[in-house]
């Protein structure tokens, strides 16, 4: 579509100029939700360049609508471009649309009533998704915020500053040259599967399918309207997408020995404050953590108000997680019947919910499977037998 006919297509200043010249009564948000409607519906086509990687125009996708935004705060326009989400990223630009599918598919006037009530759809769903993003942006805080004292996980950042102060002295520009390096260095290893274990990538009642699975933590505070987020791992084929791993490594995380072993195999040594704080002066997280983790520690059931349907990558996410504690302190992995309990925990210290009987059926994938004990034998038993023999 690069030899589009302009004098049968509008932009979006001149389709707002058109529906004025319509209905002088109109309002610019009533006229912006029937647009927004219209395209979503693909009523009205709408074309423009993808934002940095379009060389050409071409035909918006009806199905991509549901997640772009116009950028207007309902009295008028920021720019003209289209967004995605409300991160305020880029999506499209030089945006246009069909002159005849406007005037063959834009409703008739019959007063403002239907129009006022698609107005207000409009609106509360995109201020549901800005709420949502919020309430995950001061979550991932207070995630990072727990992690500079647990140290579970290392945030990129923290480990290329490390890697540049290390080898350098006072030259600011020497160390940005070695920052530089170790991002250069930690994007290689990303992209060569240097950071990939083998996990299972599976959907809701589809089947499973083995897969070398990501240990990159990677979370966005984007969600949308209908509470979608983005996965939880940065995979090698999200970072096929990207020029570098720099550009997102304010929302990635490893775990802390697979970020020791990339150092020390990198030769840097190894900071010691990258170990559990164990000093006083450090806050503790357990008051950041929020209502609905409390209720559960408490023996309580959460507030639905505070929780939503965790994904299956949460879910899996979190049941090795537990797993990986039970390990790290030497204990009895939980079976399948003690599993949805902690696993409910650690969702809920998210703002997720899962049900049990989902929990179980993810936690008896082969990966989680062969963690726990055989059936037969218990921990009691076998040191009841050791005290016998000695």
């Amino acid at each position: 579509m690069s030899d589009i006919d302009w004098a049968t297509w509008l932009t979006l200043a001149e389709a707002v100029e058109w529906g004025r010249s319509r209905g002088p009564s109109e309002s610019f948000s009533n006229f912006l939700a029937t647009l927004y409607g219209l395209c979503c519906s693909g009523r009205v086509c709408a074309s423009g360049r993808r934002w940095m990687t379009g060389d050409v125009i071409e035909p918006i996708p009806p199905s991509e609508w549901a997640d772009l935004w116009f950028d207007s705060d309902g009295q008028g326009f920021r720019s003209h471009d289209l967004f995605s989400g409300i991160e305020r990223r880029h999506a499209w630009t030089e945006i246009q649309f069909s002159r005849d599918d406007l005037i063959a598919h834009w409703p008739q006037s019959d007063g403002t009533a239907g129009e006022k009530a698609l107005a207000e759809q409009y609106w509360a769903k995109r201020h549901r998704a800005e709420r949502r993003t919020e309430w995950r942006r001061q979550w991932i805080e207070r995630f990072a915020g727990r992690q500079r004292v647990l140290r579970q996980w290392i945030a990129l950042p923290e480990i290329t500053d490390w890697c540049a102060r290390s080898v350098t002295g006072s030259d600011a520009a020497a160390e940005e040259r070695a920052r530089a390096l170790a991002y250069q260095r930690l994007d290689r290893s990303a992209r060569n599967g240097e950071f990939d274990g083998q996990g299972t990538n599976y959907s809701r009642r589809e089947a499973i399918i083995p897969s070398r699975k990501s240990k990159i933590l990677y979370l966005d505070p984007l969600m949308t309207a209908s509470g979608h987020t983005a996965g939880c791992r940065l995979t090698r084929e999200g970072l096929a997408q990207l020029s570098s791993i720099r550009d997102i490594a304010a929302r990635c995380w490893l775990p802390r020995a697979l970020a020791q072993q990339w150092i020390v195999a990198h030769g840097y040594p190894w900071p010691a404050h990258f170990d559990k704080s164990t000093s006083t002066g450090e806050s503790s997280p357990e008051p950041m953590a929020d209502m609905a983790s409390v209720d559960v520690a408490r023996g309580l059931t959460p507030k639905s108000d505070y929780l939503r349907p965790a994904s299956y990558d949460e879910i899996d996410f979190a049941i090795t997680a537990v797993y990986d504690e039970a390990a790290q302190i030497g204990g009895k992995p939980p079976n399948i019947k003690e599993l949805s309990k902690p696993v409910q925990a650690k969702l809920a210290a998210i703002g997720r919910a899962a049900s049990g009987a989902l929990i179980m059926e993810i936690g008896d994938r082969q990966e989680h499977k062969k963690r726990r004990r055989r059936p037969g034998k218990t921990i009691a038993s076998e040191k009841r037998k050791a005290d016998f023999t000695k």
